[in-house]
């Protein structure tokens, strides 16, 4: 199975501040260091050039349609693009984050890059989080990235981490309170993206007000049981739920284990027998147990099938107290 975290010399090029991340990879950094010292810890020291594409016909060189993408540290190919396509350089997801950092009490979190440098990424701990219940602590963050490969346009985008467990929870990514996506056709400005972006205290507030009416909703283990059958699988009806498959058995048993006292966190009352435990159950499924490695979960729990699945969750968690 392909890498997907960007490595250097056996390193993952990633760095966090603080405790080990859930992905569990990376340089640890000191709280003083520089926006400098990070994108250099976490290998985004490199530009992404472009250069007209060509083909060889015999001894022949001539020139295709487009352009080629690549790395200016060791030359690797990241994409064949037009030549409309609108390059997000890795420093300028890093300054992004320069007077956030400065003057607004922004705090790097982690950086890095994956895919062969394909994608990027940075996160930083937004101002003060919030507790629901007596103890259970939720932080908030705003995450960058952005891709050389066409995959992915540049987003913005608000999350959340409960801290017990390190699950990064969905913030119903759709809106447009909560994520910013910029295509590759268009010109990313920086300051436009940070203006569309700036009312994370309203989110702030109405998140809040969502985890609480979760865990304020009770739930039976038989209602447990067919809400992740139906988050993960679609499966709506009793006696399909029944006949299922092994594979689709063992995985929903295993995200009931998980709301039922396996999991972090799920014992506290917030979770307990509760539609936020449901949630998490599903988060910590997709951030720490779904894909064979950390280097997959990172890439799906962040931008693939794994975020995709947990705002699914949140949608239908939210349903369980409408």
């Amino acid at each position: 199975m392909a890498h997907m975290i960007d490595m250097t010399n056996n390193r993952a090029n990633m760095a966090y501040i603080g405790v080990t991340p859930w992905h569990g990879l990376g340089a640890n950094m000191p709280a003083d260091a520089t926006l400098d010292q990070w994108r250099i810890a976490a290998g985004l020291d490199y530009a992404v050039k472009r250069t007209p594409a060509m083909y060889q016909v015999g001894d022949e060189m001539l020139q295709g349609e487009g352009d080629i993408l690549y790395r200016s540290d060791n030359h690797a190919m990241l994409a064949h693009v037009s030549n409309r396509y609108q390059v997000v350089q890795p420093k300028d997801v890093v300054e992004f984050y320069r007077d956030l950092t400065d003057q607004h009490g922004f705090v790097m979190e982690t950086m890095g890059a994956l895919s062969d440098g394909k994608r990027v990424w940075a996160l930083a701990k937004v101002g003060e989080g919030f507790t629901i219940g007596k103890n259970d602590r939720i932080e908030n963050y705003l995450l960058l990235a952005t891709s050389y490969d066409k995959t992915m346009a540049t987003r913005c985008q608000f999350t959340t981490v409960r801290v017990v467990c390190h699950n990064t929870l969905s913030m119903a990514v759709a809106s447009k309170e909560t994520c910013v996506s910029v295509s590759h056709s268009a010109n990313f400005d920086a300051d436009k993206v940070k203006l569309d972006m700036g009312i994370v205290t309203a989110s702030n507030d109405m998140l809040k007000d969502s985890f609480d009416a979760l865990a304020d909703r009770k739930v039976t283990d038989k209602e447990a049981v067919s809400w992740i059958a139906k988050v993960m699988f679609g499966i709506t009806d009793e006696k399909e739920l029944l006949e299922v498959n092994t594979r689709k058995s063992n995985i929903i048993h295993g995200v009931f284990g998980l709301y039922n006292g396996k999991g972090m966190g799920s014992g506290f009352d917030t979770a307990h027998g509760t539609a936020f435990g449901l949630l998490n159950a599903i988060t910590e499924h997709v951030d720490h147990h779904a894909a064979r490695n950390a280097n997959n979960r990172l890439q799906s729990a962040w931008f693939g099938q794994g975020e995709n699945l947990k705002a699914k969750a949140f949608t239908e968690a939210l349903a369980l107290v409408a």
